[in-house]
C-alpha cells in the first residue's frame, strides 16, 4: 500500500440515498428468498447488472459498495459492530481501502 494521498478528485464513490424505505423492509424477504436460489457468483453477477442497470456504469461492483458503505459507517461515527453486521466484515480497525470505480 502507498502512503502517498489520494486525490479525492479520482475516486468516484456511489453514495446510496434510500427514500422508499419502507419498500425495501416490504421486499426483504423476497429478496432472501430469490438470493438463496442463486450460487455465490451469480449473486455478484447479478448484483453487478442491477448496478449498471441503475447507474448506467459498467465499474462498480458489488464490493465496491461495501467498502462505501463501510467509509461512510465510519465516518460519521456508526456503531462499528453494527456496521460489520450488516456488511459482513469483522469489527477490527482497517487500513486505508479504495475502490477505484
Amino acid at each position: 500500500m502507498s502512503d502517498k494521498p489520494v486525490d479525492a478528485g479520482k475516486i468516484k464513490r456511489l453514495v446510496p440515498i434510500v427514500p422508499a424505505s419502507s419498500f425495501i423492509v416490504q421486499c426483504i424477504p423476497e429478496m432472501i428468498e430469490r438470493l438463496k436460489q442463486l450460487t455465490d457468483s451469480a449473486r455478484g453477477q447479478n448484483i453487478k447488472v442491477l448496478l449498471k442497470r441503475a447507474t448506467a456504469n459498467e465499474k462498480p461492483t458489488g464490493h465496491c459498495l461495501r467498502l462505501t458503505f463501510r467509509t461512510n459507517a465510519e465516518a460519521n461515527g456508526a456503531n462499528s459492530v453494527s456496521a460489520a453486521s450488516i456488511g459482513g466484515w469483522s469489527a477490527k480497525p482497517r487500513g486505508a481501502i479504495r475502490c477505484n470505480a
